[in-house]
């Protein structure tokens, strides 16, 4: 049997070598500060001689080393994890403030062409794959699209979805 993951909304930064700035305040997001703060993210050392400059991170599955570039997740019931960046780009896409965006698996599904359209702002966009379910400009719920598959010319009734 296969599984298809949930499409989930998590919290990341990348971990760029420090949680600070030169001024001495933190740039990171504050659950990222809380950790740090409570211990479960903290500074270590790889090997027993060297100095306690490795970020750690102690999981429900043990303590891992985030190496500079990883992204720090913090999961759908506040836990947090390491993950490497080519894994983390393959698995997450940015979320817009209106709406999550569209799944690029989704999108393969369908080469149909939609012009979507918003009657509440008036906004509209041409796409090839799945339309948008929200309005990215003004977060308008039920907008609507027409699949230009089964248009034969411009003159066409727009009817909502």
């Amino acid at each position: 049997m296969k599984y298809q993951k949930k499409p989930v909304v998590i919290e990341a930064f990348q971990y760029d070598g420090d949680l600070k700035g030169t001024d001495g305040k933190y740039y990171v997001p504050g659950w990222a500060v809380e950790a740090y703060e409570k211990g479960i993210m903290h500074y270590g050392a790889l090997k027993l001689d060297d100095p306690p400059c490795e970020l750690f991170i102690d999981t429900l599955e043990g303590t891992h080393h985030v190496s500079v570039g990883d992204y720090v997740i913090k999961g759908i019931k506040g836990e947090l994890y390491p993950c490497k960046p080519d894994i983390f780009e393959d698995s997450y896409e940015p979320v817009n403030r209106h709406f999550p965006a569209r799944r690029k698996e989704s999108m393969d599904k369908s080469k149909d062409k939609f012009l979507t359209f918003c009657n509440e702002c008036g906004w509209e966009e041409k796409t090839i794959g799945l339309p948008y379910h929200f309005c990215p400009k003004c977060g308008h719920v039920n907008i609507g699209f027409i699949n230009l598959k089964n248009v034969r010319d411009d003159k066409t009734k727009r009817v909502h979805k």
